[in-house]
């Protein structure tokens, strides 16, 4: 979300990429892909003021000290490092990554990502910000009734810990459910209520949790 808030105040254009995206299956294809998102990103920057995020960090950019460390994985992590090392005008490049203890010490290094900045889930007045805007955006978006009686104090208080991007990720997956099941059903989509939210954002809570235990 904070790479979205800065696309939507310096950038006119606001790419995103991943790991994923780059990763192939066959010898090489990686590094070229990144050069040609790098190569991308210089041309959209002479004409356009452009945001790039490259979430997952840690998997394009993996410590190469690691002894576990594949061939493959070396060379992305150093075409990747050669690419941040280039000029890009009117360009804004920014990291994501919840693993920072395995994301390569050079890539920190000045002339690449000059700035690191930890950024913590929101306190109560956030996320009831957060959620009250995605309540309204969705509301405001469906032709039928979307929620039913949702009480915004309950499902701050459950959602301890929860960062910006994870409420949104809830709140759209209870509204895809309910969708699925009208469907299903063959019945009208029944309006989203507080119980379902927090039994979301409680499934959310312990996925993290889990997630968190796996990289210790």
């Amino acid at each position: 979300m904070l790479a979205d808030a800065a696309a939507h105040e310096v950038g006119d254009i606001y790419l995103s990429a991943k790991v994923s995206d780059i990763e192939s299956m066959w010898a090489g294809e990686a590094e070229k892909n990144i050069a040609g998102l790098f190569d991308l990103l210089k041309v959209l920057g002479e004409k356009h003021n452009v945001v790039l995020l490259i979430d997952e960090l840690e998997g394009l950019a993996a410590s190469r000290g690691g002894m576990h460390m594949m061939t493959w994985e070396r060379k992305m992590t150093s075409e990747f490092l050669t690419a941040l090392n280039d000029y890009y005008p009117n360009c804004l490049i920014l990291g994501a990554t919840n693993d920072a203890v395995n994301v390569d010490a050079a890539v920190i290094r000045s002339g690449r990502f000059n700035e690191v900045m930890e950024v913590s889930p929101p306190g109560t007045e956030g996320r009831a910000e957060i959620i009250t805007k995605w309540v309204k955006y969705f509301t405001n978006r469906a032709e039928v009734p979307v929620f039913n009686g949702i009480d915004v104090s309950e499902l701050v208080a459950v959602s301890d810990g929860l960062t910006g991007a994870d409420l949104k990720v809830a709140i759209e997956g209870v509204i895809a459910d309910a969708v699925d099941d009208g469907i299903d059903n063959g019945e009208e989509t029944q309006p989203v209520d507080t119980k379902m939210l927090v039994k979301a954002f409680a499934s959310l809570k312990r996925k993290n949790d889990l997630r968190q235990r796996s990289y210790i």
